[in-house]
């Protein structure tokens, strides 16, 4: 009986740990896209210390001056 309750306790305890990297990924995919989008639109950066915006916001603004100034990448970013 005592090992099934640990086997339960085991099995709740894993899926709390994937429901927290599934969660950290998806903040991590929200925070890239609005920063890359601010990069594209040329906006200034809001959030700047967080790692994910700031790589979002990098590449958009890459795609963004690359666009403006006519220059033809050969592989994309």
């Amino acid at each position: 009986m005592f090992d099934l309750y640990l086997s339960v306790e085991q099995q709740k305890r894993e899926q709390q740990d994937l429901d927290a990297v599934h969660e950290q990924a998806d903040l991590y995919a929200s925070l890239s896209s609005e920063g890359r989008f601010d990069g594209i639109c040329g906006l200034p950066p809001t959030q700047p210390q967080d790692y994910q915006y700031w790589d979002g916001y990098q590449v958009g603004l890459r795609e963004y001056w690359t666009k403006k100034l006519g220059v033809e990448i050969e592989t994309p970013f």
